[in-house]
């Protein structure tokens, strides 16, 4: 055994001390037994770096203990930390990874990582690699000989263009870029034939290239937040795509996916959507929808009420004034979110979403709802709330036995007389 200066109190939280057992310490002399047999079940290590906690010689020393490491993380320090670590400390601990051939996950947030011109090209063995607040502007050519990666996170940097050389990892199955500065990226991404998840949010895409259609395993698309000016073409194409988010696309107006008939999730929030054309009752599979917050929308087709898997359904601020009866074969919603629409009625069909659980209707127009909705056994929470022209609700609402009624900034009219009848309802009108 022999001293560790920073770990010569077993208590203080130090990179080592929280993988090591209690028989590794000697109380009496305060040393640490730090052969590698006493860390051969560690496997993953995490790091955070802490105020004026730095990762020291020592610490980068004793790393050599851990043989058995499979995946490290570590934090030192992102683009709002005041840490004092250096550019000769970051390229001392990075150099240090190399030495671990068994090695198949490094996450690192560390804002001067680009400055300090680390590499990792030895570690050709890593499956996974984030690499995230690291002040990249232009991909680093090393990654691409990273030849068994399968997922690469290079969100949060400052990435403009991607180059071709990326295609070069066939293996690449989840490509993480969100938050980066892209404008746009060579055609031959479309070469990432494994690609199955890609992340192109809080970017400043304005079109995609056509070999983006050939990213045919593609089964998560995330656009969110560009500056696309229209729908992309090429994404109608994907039909093995179970999500697609298209949040903040300002430019798109309709909605061509009637192709994508595998998706499961779809969100077109805070866009400019002015109509949702009949194919989308072609996506039987969808379990979530979400299209809030696209005020030019005022009315949905029928063909929506053939998505007979919905469980949630989001349509929060649009302009829609009235739902199809088409609405009572969501047999499986659980969640469903009208506020701030500017709807005058409820069809009766409602009573047909028989596992609802919660109902969203404020800052609508109605002035009661149909007798059906008793019919909702499973309702637990309705709020009715800021709708100003609401004089009545049925009796049937009654039967709710575990409702929590919301009816803030609501005219009471008829509503109070029937109130205690319902022993489980809990009224909110404050």
């Amino acid at each position: 055994m022999r001293p560790i200066d920073n770990l010569i109190n077993p208590a203080k939280d130090t990179l080592f001390n929280r993988y090591v057992a209690k028989e590794v310490f000697n109380d009496e002399d305060k040393y640490v037994d730090l052969r590698q047999e006493h860390f051969n079940h560690v496997w993953r290590l995490s790091y955070n770096e802490i105020g004026d906690s730095v990762l020291n010689a020592a610490d980068l020393e004793q790393l050599e203990n851990f043989v058995a490491l499979r995946e490290i993380s570590l934090n030192l320090g992102g683009y709002h930390d005041t840490s004092d670590l250096t550019i000769t400390n970051i390229k001392q601990i990075v150099n240090t990874l190399k030495t671990f051939t068994s090695l198949k996950t490094v996450y690192i947030v560390c804002k001067l990582f680009a400055e300090a011109d680390c590499e990792l090209s030895e570690m050709t063995q890593l499956k996974r690699l984030s690499l995230i607040q690291c002040g990249i502007v232009d991909l680093p050519m090393w990654i691409t000989n990273l030849s068994n990666l399968e997922e690469l996170n290079l969100s949060n940097n400052k990435l403009v263009t991607l180059p071709a050389q990326l295609n070069t990892l066939t293996k690449l199955k989840v490509l993480n870029l969100n938050m980066n500065r892209l404008t746009t990226f060579s055609a031959e991404l479309g070469f990432l034939g494994s690609l199955e998840s890609l992340d192109l949010s809080y970017n400043q895409l304005q079109t995609l290239p056509s070999g983006f259609a050939l990213l045919r395993e593609l089964k998560q698309l995330h656009l969110g937040w560009n500056d696309l000016m229209e729908f992309p073409a090429a994404v109608s194409t994907l039909s093995k795509l179970e999500l697609l988010n298209l949040e903040g696309a300002e430019n798109i107006t309709t909605l061509p996916i009637g192709n994508l008939m595998k998706l499961k999730k779809l969100s077109v929030s805070n866009s400019k959507l002015t109509t949702i054309s009949w194919e989308i009752g072609r996506l039987v599979n969808l379990t979530h929808l979400e299209l809030t917050n696209n005020s030019q929308l005022t009315s949905l087709p029928a063909e929506i009420g053939l998505l007979v898997n919905l469980e949630s359904l989001n349509l929060m601020a649009n302009g829609l004034t009235e739902l199809p009866n088409t609405i009572g074969s969501w047999v499986k919603l659980k969640e469903l979110y009208l506020s701030d629409c500017a709807l005058t009625s409820i069809p009766p069909e409602i009573g047909w979403l028989v596992n609802l659980e919660y109902l969203k209707l404020d800052e609508n127009r109605l002035q009661t709802l149909p007798p059906h909705i008793g019919n909702l056994a499973h309702l637990q929470h309705m709020d009715l709330s800021r709708n100003a022209t609401l004089v009545s609700l049925p009796v049937e609402i009654t039967y709710l036995e575990t409702l929590e009624l919301w009816i803030m900034d609501t005219p009471l009219g008829q509503l109070i007389h029937w109130v205690d009848r319902m022993d489980n309802l809990e009224l909110i009108s404050y």
